[in-house]
């Protein structure tokens, strides 16, 4: 039990790492009073930019649309890491596959690795629009 100990503590590091990391990075409040005082459809219009990376027309938008963007990179993190592991899951099912001669193996890695390709270039895309809007909101 005690050979065990080194594997717990370094594992209760991560999670704790993890969880100072996530509270750590929160949104401005100034940020979140303005967002929340906007209506539905303007935070809709801002949230599409956003994610597109569409140019928006006054400062003050572009300012609103590189919060949510910021907000929405951090919300998305843990289902980019899912997305990372369904792929790294398929591929190891595929080569067990491929050595238990088992064809069940075979196809739950094929759609394991095209599900998690296909999420990760939506991710890819996204965070590519995003990190262009967040871009725009430096000072000039």
């Amino acid at each position: 039990m005690l050979h065990y100990l080194p594997d717990i503590a370094i594992a209760l590091i991560l999670i704790g790492a993890f969880v100072m990391v996530l509270r750590a990075e929160s949104d401005d409040p100034r940020w979140e009073a303005r967002w929340r005082s906007l209506s539905p459809a303007e935070r809709s219009r801002i949230a599409a930019a956003a994610r597109s990376g569409s140019l928006l027309a006054s400062q003050e938008d572009i300012e609103l649309a590189a919060g949510f963007a910021r907000r929405d990179r951090r919300r998305r993190s843990p289902y980019t890491l899912a997305d990372a592991i369904r792929i790294a899951l398929g591929i190891a099912l595929i080569a067990g596959g491929l050595v238990a001669d088992s064809i069940v193996l075979l196809v739950f890695g094929v759609l394991f690795l095209l599900g998690g390709l296909w999420a990760m270039s939506r991710t890819v895309r996204l965070a590519h629009a995003e990190r262009e809007t967040i871009s725009r909101d430096r000072p000039v």
